[in-house]
């Protein structure tokens, strides 16, 4: 996997792409003026090889929550409503046992996040694929108020930045863990202990991607206040939040609350990983950042109580800087 090799194709395509007049910047997801006071909101993205690994362990009742969740939340951090689905299923043959199950997930992930399942694709096509294998990719909408839209524009030095816990590995980093468990032999059937939870390896590196939808609830009844949000995907820490800084502004983290999650420490110590790599390539344990005014700091504390204080934004020219 190359993600600079990406960022570098997608600099030269992007010049070439039509422009709709002077939008708000949102790099986790593309915004359209649908009138006077609305953007509609727009995301779209896939699972990746966690399907592989899904496949191998023969549990499928999760993958769903990867799917919307990358898209959904993706949609979250412009302040939008999630308002409808779209998923696309492509398989070498379908099979009668397999397909049923992730589009149950599917539609269990949609309720949670509050977006209607409107309809999908749903193709066959023989010699692409392997047999039994399958892809997964998603589509949604939503829309936002303009005087709700969060982003950079909000942010401001002092602002804090609150992690909201992850389930798991979410849906990042999956080739390197895949690689791992075949160099390290390591059982999926066996009973691991992470974050007070016992049960067989698979199940943990499957667990789906946390939906965050009482973030966007929240803000939208004005319960919580926010500056911005940093969906942390794929790249990790270094790749996203950065998007949410304006101009000659530094994210300030402090190394002691990273990283978040055992089972992502666990991973980092067989794997000999530094912190630094940890979290170019995973979340670091918070799948959701939050860019907070001093003044809200209280009130998300109350609905997210396991939420963590990672740091702060402040003036500089590096976009993370880390503290000791």
């Amino acid at each position: 996997v190359d993600p600079q090799k990406a960022h570098s194709l997608l600099q030269n395509i992007l010049p070439s792409l039509p422009h709709y007049g002077p939008l708000p910047g949102n790099f986790f997801c593309q915004l359209y003026p649908f009138n006077q006071d609305e953007y509609l909101v727009m995301a779209t993205d896939g699972v990746g090889t966690k399907i592989l690994l899904a496949l191998e362990f023969g549990y499928l009742e999760e993958i769903g929550y990867d799917l919307v969740a990358m898209v959904y939340n993706d949609m979250i951090t412009s302040g939008a409503k999630g308002l409808a689905f779209l998923d696309y299923y492509s398989t070498g043959h379908l099979d009668q046992k397999v397909f049923p199950v992730v589009l149950k997930s599917i539609i269990d992930a949609c309720q949670e996040a509050g977006m209607d399942l409107l309809g999908g694709e749903t193709a066959e096509m023989p010699g692409l694929y392997k047999e039994g294998d399958f892809d997964l990719a998603g589509f949604g909408v939503g829309r936002v108020e303009k005087e709700k839209l969060l982003g950079p524009h909000r942010v401001q030095e002092g602002d804090l930045l609150v992690g909201i816990p992850a389930s798991g590995f979410h849906s990042n980093g999956y080739s390197l863990i895949r690689k791992v468990l075949k160099e390290r032999n390591l059982d999926l059937q066996r009973i691991y202990t992470f974050d007070d939870i016992s049960m067989p390896l698979g199940k943990h590196l499957l667990k789906g991607t946390r939906i965050y939808s009482e973030v966007q609830r929240l803000w939208e009844d004005q319960k919580i206040s926010l500056s911005a949000c940093a969906h942390i995907t794929g790249g990790g820490i270094y790749e996203n939040l950065p998007r949410i800084l304006p101009p000659g502004m530094s994210a300030c983290l402090k190394e002691e609350t990273f990283p978040g999650l055992e089972i992502l420490q666990w991973f980092q110590e067989i794997k000999g990983l530094s912190l630094q790599e940890t979290v170019s390539i995973f979340h670091g344990g918070y799948g959701m950042i939050l860019a907070v005014p001093e003044s809200g700091k209280e009130s998300v504390k109350q609905h997210f109580p396991h939420s963590k204080t990672l740091g702060w934004i402040e003036k500089g020219d590096s976009p993370i800087v880390w503290v000791k």
